[in-house]
């Protein structure tokens, strides 16, 4: 009997340093499950269907975008007067450049077609980490590889489309968000590009970041509810190509200089986008 009294001391301590220890991990505090630390997604919508976390922060860069530049909206005409219908999607009916001024809508130049797109950075913002939404244009299919603009006209287009970005958060992510609004010949003319950043820790020896980036184009058809939408993902990799066989993939390779060039995921099409001047301030993701 005393054996078996001196077998159950240990096993009775060890099972009570386990119930101890569960005990003190369910009283730490845990991140909601859907932000992992360093998460980022980055979200392209050419179409007013939009992830419901997302809808107030796509709104508040759709006005934003009226309050800083002329913009291409289509003209909801069953108001009187007649408003913007700020949402992303195609136009061929209707459509005027819009500004919002001094508390009313100012309409003026009517244009032929238009095609407003919103894309929305999502990320970890607890530990206020830096961010942008970098946005690149070129000439559809160029084959120039400086052709990326960084302006529709003066070569400040990260001016002028960062001038526009809206922020907002809530209680799992923080977000930014920022509208183009092409329109006439450019909405088929071009192409886009669209790469979100996030700096966790810049100052530490051993920084945290992350990209993500997507190329964007439309295609036109003869009626307007066949007009269409590509948004392709952009990677820091290249198949390599089995010899002997098409279509077959060896490995991958990284991109020529990973953070400034990326690729056509599944391709070996390569883009070099130019470098975003450091006069554009990053946005934190937080009003």
């Amino acid at each position: 009997m005393p054996a078996r009294s001196h077998t159950r001391r240990p096993l009775l301590a060890l099972l009570v340093a386990l119930a101890a220890s569960a005990t003190a991990r369910a009283q730490q505090p845990v991140a909601p499950p859907a932000c992992r630390p360093h998460h980022l997604r980055l979200y392209v919508y050419t179409t007013d269907t939009i992830r419901p976390r997302h809808v107030e922060v796509v709104h508040k860069a759709l006005l934003r975008r009226a309050e800083v530049h002329s913009s291409a909206f289509a003209a909801d005409t069953s108001t009187a007067p007649p408003t913007p219908r700020l949402a992303p999607g195609p136009a061929n009916d209707d459509v005027f450049l819009w500004r919002w001024r001094d508390q009313t809508w100012d309409r003026n130049t009517s244009q032929t077609r238009a095609w407003p797109f919103v894309a929305v950075l999502e990320y970890d913002g607890r530990e206020h980490p830096e961010a942008w939404i970098d946005w690149f244009r070129r000439p559809r299919n160029s084959r120039d590889p400086g052709a990326w603009l960084l302006d529709p006209a003066d070569q400040r287009y990260a001016a002028h489309i960062g001038d526009a970005y809206a922020t907002h958060r809530d209680d799992r992510f923080a977000y930014v968000a920022i509208t183009d609004t092409p329109s006439g010949d450019v909405v088929f003319g071009n192409e886009w590009v669209v790469r979100g950043r996030v700096d966790w820790h810049p100052d530490e020896r051993e920084p945290v970041a992350r990209r993500a980036a997507f190329r964007v184009y439309f295609e036109r058809s003869r009626r307007l509810e066949d007009w269409h939408a590509v948004v392709e993902p952009l990677v820091e990799w290249l198949p390599e190509a089995t010899p002997g066989r098409r279509g077959d993939a060896r490995r991958c390779l990284p991109v020529e200089v990973p953070g400034s060039h990326c690729a056509i995921v599944g391709s070996s099409i390569e883009f070099e986008l130019p470098p975003v001047p450091a006069t554009v301030v990053p946005a934190r993701g937080f009003d």
